[in-house]
């Protein structure tokens, strides 16, 4: 059966007292969103907009820096504005072959998606306050008593933490819910289609397309990674390259 992600982006659901609050003023960090009682499934919804925004600012050639629960914020109380605080640049020469850093845009990556998974698997354990103490024991200790662990999870997401704990598996969490909720989908497409209703014709259709909500537009709205100068750029220096490439290209024409 198809999975939905349901978000509500109602502060005063998750704060009642803060209810007449400025929202737009507010933000939330994930220390102070923990202390309140969430749902499973509000816990599965934010963890994978959580990704959703990490994947955005990978794709941006940076990373996080921080999974610290103050260094994470909730723009508006909303579990769709992730916001993480802490990010630096991939290191310059990532990219090239000869450099000192070649290759470790990877395992920068990797990292990211580790320790963002330690930190929700911590959530559901209920050990957050242990987190701040987590070291390369704690992370030997988490992979060799993994099934004492996955008893706190969603049944449904342990297959990925188990990838990314033992296996270390460099997938972002979305794109497994996306997955599975396509592979929902098309079981149960096969199962309707294949009971003699409609001639076998499928009654669902599903598509290539992601199912979870597009996040794009939000995630670059608070990750605006364009400094001072590059907004100078666009907005004086473009304009008048532009208007001297068109002079140029007139006084070629004129003199043909």
């Amino acid at each position: 059966m198809r999975e939905e992600i349901k978000v509500n982006n109602n502060i005063s659901n998750y704060y009642p007292h803060m209810s007449n609050y400025n929202q737009d003023e507010f933000a939330v960090s994930l220390n102070d969103w923990f202390r309140e009682s969430h749902s499973e499934e509000e816990y599965r919804n934010l963890f994978v907009y959580m990704s959703l925004a990490m994947k955005y600012i990978h794709d941006q050639g940076r990373y996080v820096a921080s999974f610290s629960l103050d260094k994470i914020k909730l723009l508006h109380g909303s579990i769709q504005e992730v916001k993480f605080e802490d990010i630096e640049k991939f290191p310059s020469d990532v990219n090239n072959p000869g450099g000192e850093d070649y290759g470790k845009k990877r395992e920068i990556i990797n990292s990211n998606i580790l320790y963002s998974s330690i930190l929700h698997i911590y959530a559901y354990a209920g050990l957050l306050e242990q987190l701040p103490y987590f070291n390369d024991s704690s992370l030997q200790f988490l992979k060799n008593n993994f099934n004492k662990f996955a008893i706190y999870l969603p049944e449904s997401d342990v297959a990925y933490y188990r990838g990314v704990i033992e296996r270390g598996a460099s997938v972002h969490l979305y794109a497994y819910v996306d997955e599975k909720m396509k592979r929902d989908v098309s079981n149960l497409e096969k199962e309707v289609g294949g009971d003699g209703v409609g001639n076998g014709k499928s009654m669902v259709l599903s598509t290539g397309k992601s199912l979870l909500p597009n996040n794009e537009e939000i995630n670059r709205s608070i990750y605006n990674f364009s400094g001072k100068y590059d907004a100078f750029v666009r907005a004086f220096i473009y304009p008048i390259l532009i208007f001297i490439l068109g002079l140029v290209i007139l006084f070629l024409l004129y003199f043909q």
